[in-house]
């Protein structure tokens, strides 16, 4: 499992090995994409699908800078305001 790890300017807000919250990040689709209800015009081939978190929901107590590093993955950073 790749390291991720959530800094800002006062710390580390995050530093853990990356993790999906149900621990498997293609049960939910493989479920959805069985669902007989579905609408047929989603998952089309070539369809781009997100999984959600590697590090669960983080509360926030103020805006920011944010620095974001996935192992294996390019690092990034954003600012909320």
């Amino acid at each position: 499992t790749p390291a991720l790890s959530i800094r800002t300017g006062s710390g580390s807000i995050f530093d853990a090995p990356a993790k999906h919250a149900t621990g498997d990040v293609l049960t939910w689709l493989l479920d959805y994409a069985n669902l007989t209800e579905r609408p047929e015009t989603v998952l089309k081939a070539g369809t781009l699908v997100t999984t959600g978190t590697l590090c669960g929901a983080i509360p926030l107590t103020e805006g920011g800078h944010f620095d974001i590093e996935l192992a294996g993955a390019p690092a990034f950073s954003f600012s909320l305001t």
